[in-house]
């Protein structure tokens, strides 16, 4: 831990370790999951993919994953990850540093169509997953309505199929599916393969469309939300981001059905507090 600090308890000096968060440039931030996934946070242009909107196209975005490998493994999962925009505006942190502490990164707030945003991404220890808690503020008496887009374009370029997902294995992607496997070759892949989470059961948002899918994309899976934030209140997404090494398709496969199922699993909900999962719009965690 970066900090320690004293506290008195029963009469008693007792050293307690507290985690301090630290400025850093984001571009040298490397967050490390289980299973030896790493996570690549980026605050760039994230290139010129036509499957990926214009405005991230031409604009910097904020990436919390820009390649994405297993250390020691496969590599290349992303051109640019789980990228944010909101009513068409991208999400980009305007000082190039997140607030990090231990495997997470904090950017923001930058201030979109009224709303103040805020990403925290969390390498989790227990899984090679990155959490994704996307945050909205609203300041104003009264509710806002937003289009919230999710991108994402894969490392291969141009040959990303879908090795599963939770209503058609094996087939494609559809907005009823919760989760989704991607690698780039069907049968023998070379690239990490990702999965991804976009919400779970029973919960109040789910993904309303996929703007640029499997089997018709070039390298993007691109969905939307859409969502309500009330007057002076917060609410957030949350989504989950899983790297495996190119050789275990059916392991990510498996590891997948976790997201499926009625209760999120506590190695997923590491740090939140129940006030934050209470207001999370795409997971039921009650």
């Amino acid at each position: 831990m970066r900090f320690r600090v004293l506290l008195a308890v029963l009469g008693l000096l007792i050293a307690v370790p507290v985690a301090i968060a630290a400025q850093e440039p984001i571009t040298d931030v490397d967050l490390e999951a289980g299973g030896d996934a790493v996570f690549d946070p980026e605050n760039d242009e994230p290139g010129n993919d036509t499957c990926l909107t214009a405005d991230i196209r031409d604009e910097d975005a904020y990436t919390p994953v820009d390649d994405g490998f297993i250390d020691g493994g496969s590599s290349d999962a992303f051109d640019s990850g789980v990228l944010l925009l909101v009513n068409g505006n991208s999400f980009v942190d305007a000082d190039d540093n997140g607030n990090v502490t231990g495997e997470q990164i904090k950017v923001g707030p930058s201030t979109l169509s009224g709303v103040k945003v805020t990403r925290t991404d969390r390498a989790l220890a227990a899984s090679p997953t990155q959490r994704s808690l996307i945050s909205f503020k609203n300041p104003k008496n009264r509710s806002k309505r937003l289009t919230v887009a999710i991108e994402n374009d894969y490392g291969a370029d141009d040959s990303e199929v879908v090795r599963g997902s939770a209503k058609a294995p094996n087939l494609f992607y559809s907005k009823q599916d919760n989760w989704v496997v991607v690698a780039d070759d069907p049968t023998s892949p070379s690239d990490t393969v990702v999965t991804h989470a976009f919400f779970g059961k029973r919960a109040n948002e789910t993904v309303a469309k996929v703007t640029n899918g499997f089997p018709n994309a070039d390298s993007c899976l691109n969905v939307r939300y859409s969502i309500k934030v009330p007057a002076n209140s917060k609410r957030h997404l949350m989504l989950f981001t899983q790297l495996h090494d190119s050789d275990e398709v059916p392991l990510a496969r498996n590891r997948a059905k976790a997201f499926g199922k009625n209760k999120l699993g506590q190695q997923f909900r590491a740090g939140l507090s129940n006030g934050t999962e209470r207001k999370i719009l795409n997971w039921d965690l009650k």
